[in-house]
């Protein structure tokens, strides 16, 4: 199971953290219904998802064209899949998330 990506020469933990919410304020997470009938709508969310997941501590900072090459990469090794399942699973995984989560169970 995958647990970090590579950008460049370095293994890089994908978490989302208070950080990473900063970069996603427009992310529209309803793409990955549309899926089956516009595959490409899919591309922008997974960058957005990468590019916050890999800046979640304001001490390291990865650049747009890395994110962008580690994705591409992943489509030509056919790891594409896992990156996106990967994304998905931190996601949920997020205090953010739980937060969101607790507060729909408790109404």
């Amino acid at each position: 199971m995958m647990e970090s990506v590579k950008i460049g020469n370095r293994e890089v933990e994908v978490k989302f953290s208070y950080n990473s919410m900063k970069y996603m304020t427009d992310l529209d997470i309803s793409t990955f219904e549309t899926m089956e009938t516009k595959p490409f709508s899919i591309i922008p969310t997974i960058e957005t998802l990468l590019f916050a997941g890999c800046n979640h501590n304001q001490k390291d900072r990865y650049g747009l064209e890395s994110i962008q090459e580690c994705i591409e990469k992943s489509m030509e090794d056919g790891t594409f899949g896992e990156l996106m399942t990967l994304l998905m699973r931190k996601l949920e995984e997020s205090s953010f998330f739980k937060s969101l989560q607790g507060m729909n169970e408790a109404k």
